[in-house]
C-alpha cells in the first residue's frame, strides 16, 4: 500500500522503516533538507535510501497524491509521561 509520511523526526522515520519492511511502498517527505540528505545518503550500517525514499520538498499534495494512508508526524510532543503524543 503507498504511504506517506510527513516529518521523518525521531518518530516518523522508525514508523516510515516499520512500513517499508512490512511491505509497503513508502515516502518520506521533510523540510529539512541536511535530514533527507543524510536519509538518502548511504551509511556503513544500512541503506535508508533503499527502503525509504525522502524528499525535501513541500509540496506535499503531489508528493501524497497516490498515498492510500498519509500520516502528518510533524511536530510530534512528549506528554508529561515522555511517551510520544501523537494527535490524529
Amino acid at each position: 500500500m503507498p504511504i506517506a509520511i510527513i516529518g521523518l523526526g525521531y518518530v516518523g522515520l522508525p514508523l516510515a522503516l516499520a512500513f517499508a519492511e512490512a511491505g509497503d511502498d513508502v515516502i518520506g517527505l521533510d523540510t529539512d533538507p541536511a535530514k533527507v540528505e543524510a536519509i538518502n545518503a548511504p551509511t556503513a550500517e544500512s541503506d535508508l535510501a533503499a527502503i525509504v525514499t525522502a524528499h525535501p520538498e513541500v509540496d506535499y499534495e503531489r508528493l501524497v497524491a497516490n498515498a492510500k494512508l498519509v500520516l502528518d508526524l510533524r511536530g510530534v510532543t512528549r506528554g508529561i509521561d515522555g511517551d510520544n503524543v501523537v494527535r490524529l
